[in-house]
């Protein structure tokens, strides 16, 4: 006997549904975005105390090198996020399982952080 079974992600109509592990994943990976877009906004509307309270001693090297400003930092935070960004993503499309495997505690310390930065 041959079955016609549609699979899981297909709808009825043919198109082609996200899957709860794919829209799971993506959610992840935007709340990494969004906390380090929060993060940076922050060290923006503070760039004025930045020198004297940024904890990481990567920040606040950037800072001196820039004169007090943060621009330095800034750029270094974005460059950061869009590295890590664009491998998770290219992982997940690889390797979803281990693109899990890694993104799960990132998430986890995003969701740390900001924490820190919203009780702090």
């Amino acid at each position: 006997m041959i079955s016609h079974a549609v699979p899981s992600n297909i709808a009825p109509s043919g198109i082609s549904t996200p899957r709860a592990h794919d829209i799971t994943y993506w959610s992840m990976w935007l709340f990494i975005v969004f906390v380090s877009v929060w993060d940076s906004y922050l060290t923006l509307i503070h760039r004025t105390e930045m020198q004297f309270c940024e904890l990481n001693p990567i920040g606040r090297a950037l800072i001196e090198l820039n004169g007090g400003g943060v621009l330095f930092l800034l750029m270094a935070k974005a460059a950061g996020t869009l590295l890590v960004m664009s491998v998770l993503a290219t992982l997940y499309d690889h390797n979803p399982r281990r693109a899990f495997v890694v993104t799960t505690p990132i998430t986890c310390f995003q969701l740390a952080l900001l924490a820190f930065l919203t009780l702090s």
